[in-house]
């Protein structure tokens, strides 16, 4: 009996670390048709968000510093903290050849957020 409490409570703690994943998130729509989330892995320190942009041949793309996830239910903002794939305003990363492109934004963690907004600044100096 001690053995299975034990067991149980090994696996409660493992639980708590593994991240929740949203494969393919409902969205209602986009001003950016070419962008679209393929995932969403929440941890306990941050939020990734997985897309695959539709680069066309000459085209260009950067990410605003002022992008956000914004979560309904707590009224709360979570700004971006890095996007390894393209590079914020006003640099830009160039696409010589089109192509689909992966792209990753890492944000703060969302916990349990079900309603969210992803925000960029809505000026025309990025994507």
């Amino acid at each position: 009996m001690r053995s299975l409490i034990s067991l149980l409570f090994f696996v409660m703690c493992c639980m708590t670390g593994i991240a929740q994943t949203y494969i393919e998130p409902v969205f209602d729509r986009t001003d950016a048709p070419s962008l679209h989330i393929n995932k969403i892995e929440v941890t306990k320190d941050t939020t990734f968000v997985h897309c695959t942009y539709k680069a066309e041949a000459g085209s260009w793309a950067r990410i605003s510093k002022d992008t956000y996830l914004y979560d309904h239910g707590k009224r709360k903002k979570y700004r971006i903290l890095r996007c390894p794939d393209l590079p914020f305003s006003p640099q830009q990363r160039d696409f010589r050849f089109g192509g689909f492109v992966q792209i990753t934004f890492l944000f703060p963690s969302i916990g349990d957020a079900t309603k969210l907004d992803f925000i960029e600044d809505l000026n025309e100096e990025a994507f």
